[in-house]
């Protein structure tokens, strides 16, 4: 059905124009296919090049306008196939690289870019296209196609999938194949590793490789370009080989694509490899390929870990198999503080580990069994594995730079922490019954003595979960009872003055009394409600403005631009740059792990927080702008190569997705006008010291 249309017809893609240059152009069409979705929608190949003729300017408000007055497919028959893979030849077919593929794929999709004939047959399909455009001819066929398999997986001609199986990679057919069947992840899935093979060693490229699981989005990557990116990928330790230099077949491919093409300006190893060889008719030397791929692939050789745990099935690596083998990605924690101080940490490493694709082996030192609160969050393991690896000191660490770390909580203070809020999101899985009546409370009263009488004249009673501490004061398990009440609390009122208190936001019950102060009921209830994970950006580093905001309960993290002012506070980070306003705010806040994003220069005391609304909105008033960082990414990453005013200004763009401003002011350009072309308007965020922040 959707190999039937007007572009892709009778084995065959048609020959079809671009308006705008090609990833342009796909860029342009994967916003349209999500929009599509979104609307149940599924456009063929020849409403997706229909859609591209649609206007020689490309604005993304023509998309809606495009799917309103044209009739598009609404119905899509899946299949129960696995998995497939598509490739492109331009000369010479590779009998080797079918055979080994074959075995692997149910079905096989190879474009045809020769004059040569290749007979079809089940498994395999060959596509004949003309075009020059092997980009977009391939989105163009993973979209047609995408609707009869789970997963599809693209590959040049001269790369090989193998397994990394501890120190070694595994080329069996075999073992791939049911490594594909055992797929279960929910989102796209990460090549871990794209590898080049040369003279028996294996080296580290720089690009990453993509498969797609093709009943969520389309996007199309390669070891040139990448179209568009998937925040939600799944490390596996699958590993893309790149063999072009050993195999003549390869190298005629190779030559037909780039030939006759200008090649005074080499950027890609193909393009090197066809001067050398059909160019220069040079003999290919190491050294100046060596230094050719370091200055452009980042090429270093490729090490694996020797390391040996036991296999364990886990909730968020579901393929135990082979994944328990993979240990470059890794935590290794001796838990040695106190309790409450490691079961925070723990809390604390299993969001990170998540966050950061880690796996997460441990050494817990505590008479508390942690299997009645977690369901295989985490491996076991022995102290002797942690030799020859990266040693944490500081919870300032960034754990992101090396691929295993270790980690000893001892040494860790965790009141240095400046993450708090993941104790909110924080995802217990399986909770043991033992303690769930503690968990996914609204709002909590946690007291000592409990009496009613005087905690009604403050609170509705009804609205709260009651933690009488007196009933556990000799129970080991007190501290953790707290911890776990609070996590999924909106609101704590407590009469226990404790450290434990300084991660979650509270009330000081005792305080209310001392003070004879009321609590209005309704303030409390807005204030419940109200999401208070904001980051700040501001030019003001006036200390009684900061010192102000930071008091603010709201405000958890403040960027100040071109500050060289010290704080000693852990909200308070410095931003130095030199580059333009656009680059600074793009980078900050795609770095930040904050919900709402506020840029101003204006105080904002609490009241402003009590009286803003952010459903499905965003806050302007030409000082200030407040928009979630869910709305930044809805719209970020398609329009890189445009420069109309429209897609510069941030606000045109919000309500060109119907968001509404809660606030109605006549635009401020120089506030909002730090979108567009992101890709090339973001720049590097390096962290200098504990509180300090570079751009390059």
């Amino acid at each position: 059905m959707f190999l039937n249309n007007n572009i892709i017809s009778n084995n065959k893609i048609n020959n079809y124009d671009l308006l705008h240059n090609e990833l342009t152009s796909i860029s342009y069409t994967i916003s349209f296919l999500k929009e599509s979705y979104k609307n149940k929608l599924y456009p063929t190949s020849s409403d997706i090049i229909k859609f591209i003729h649609f206007n020689n300017i490309i604005n993304y408000q023509f998309i809606t306008t495009f799917i309103k007055n044209n009739t598009l497919n609404n119905k899509i028959t899946h299949n129960i196939k696995k998995n497939c893979l598509i490739s492109q030849i331009y000369d010479a077919i590779d009998n080797d690289f079918i055979e080994y593929n074959t075995k692997i794929f149910e079905h096989i999709y190879i474009i045809n870019y020769s004059n040569n004939f290749y007979k079809n047959n089940n498994n395999i399909t060959f596509i004949q296209s003309n075009n020059k455009t092997y980009k977009f001819d391939l989105l163009l066929l993973a979209n047609d196609i995408k609707y009869n398999f789970q997963y599809i997986v693209f590959l040049h001609h001269y790369q090989k999938l193998g397994l990394q199986k501890n120190d070694k990679i595994t080329l069996s057919n075999t073992t791939l194949h049911k490594y594909f069947q055992e797929i279960k992840s929910k989102y796209n899935v990460k090549i871990l590793n794209n590898l080049f093979n040369l003279k028996n060693q294996l080296f580290n490229l720089r690009n990453d490789f993509f498969i797609y699981k093709s009943n969520i989005t389309i996007c199309i990557y390669d070891n040139e370009n990448n179209s568009s990116t998937i925040d939600k990928t799944y490390v596996t330790p699958l590993t893309n080989i790149n063999n072009p230099i050993h195999n003549k077949i390869l190298l005629k491919n190779i030559f037909k694509k780039y030939n006759n093409q200008n090649l005074d300006n080499i950027n890609n190893f193909e393009d090197f490899i066809y001067n050398y060889f059909n160019v220069l008719d040079l003999k290919l030397k190491f050294n100046e390929f060596n230094t050719f791929m370091q200055k452009k692939y980042t090429f270093n050789k490729f090490t694996p870990k020797k390391l040996t745990f036991s296999n364990k099935n886990n909730s968020f690596l579901q393929f135990n198999n082979f994944d328990y083998q993979l240990y470059n990605q890794s935590f290794f924690i001796l838990f040695d503080s106190t309790l409450t101080n490691d079961f925070i940490l723990m809390l604390y490493f299993i969001k990170l580990s998540k966050k950061l694709l880690k796996k997460l082996f441990i050494l817990w030192n505590h008479d508390f069994n942690l299997d009645n609160l977690f369901d295989e969050e985490f491996y076991y393991c022995n102290v002797n594995y942690f030799d020859n690896i990266t040693f944490c000191k500081d919870i300032d660490y960034n754990f992101s730079l090396d691929n295993i770390t270790y980690v000893n909580t001892k040494l860790l203070n965790i009141f240095n922490l400046d993450d708090f809020k993941f104790l909110k999101i924080i995802n217990l899985m399986n909770i043991n019954n033992k303690y769930k009546e503690y968990i996914n409370n609204n709002n909590v009263l946690d007291v000592f003595n409990y009496n009613e009488d005087i905690i009604n004249k403050f609170v509705n009673l009804d609205k709260f979960s009651i933690i009488n501490l007196k009933k556990y004061e000799n129970n080991k398990d007190l501290d953790i009872i707290r911890i776990l009440s609070f996590i999924n609390s909106n609101k704590i009122i407590s009469d226990k003055n404790d450290k434990i208190l300084k991660y979650f936001d509270s009330i000081n019950f005792n305080f209310l009394i001392q003070s004879n102060n009321t609590l209005n009921n309704n303030s409390l209830e807005q204030n419940i409600n109200l999401n208070n994970d904001f980051l700040l950006i501001t030019f003001n580093f006036n200390k009684q403005f900061l010192n102000k905001n930071i008091n603010n309960k709201y405000i958890n993290k403040i960027f100040i631009c071109n500050c060289n002012l010290n704080f000693n506070n852990y909200t308070i980070n410095n931003i130095n740059y030199n580059c333009n306003l656009s680059v600074v705010y793009n980078s900050i806040i795609k770095n930040s792990d904050n919900k709402n994003i506020i840029i101003s220069d204006t105080l904002l005391d609490n009241l402003f927080f009590y009286k803003l609304v952010l459903n499905n909105s965003y806050y302007y008033d030409q000082n200030t702008l407040v928009f979630t960082k869910n709305q930044f990414k809805k719209i970020n990453g398609f329009n890189e190569d445009l420069n109309e005013t429209y897609t510069l200004d941030f606000i045109k763009r919000l309500e060109s997705l119907n968001y509404n401003n809660t606030f109605d002011f006549e635009n401020n350009y120089s506030l909002t006008s730090f979108w567009g072309l992101e890709n090339q308007q973001s720049g590097k965020l390096l962290q200098i010291s504990k509180n300090n922040f570079k751009i390059l």
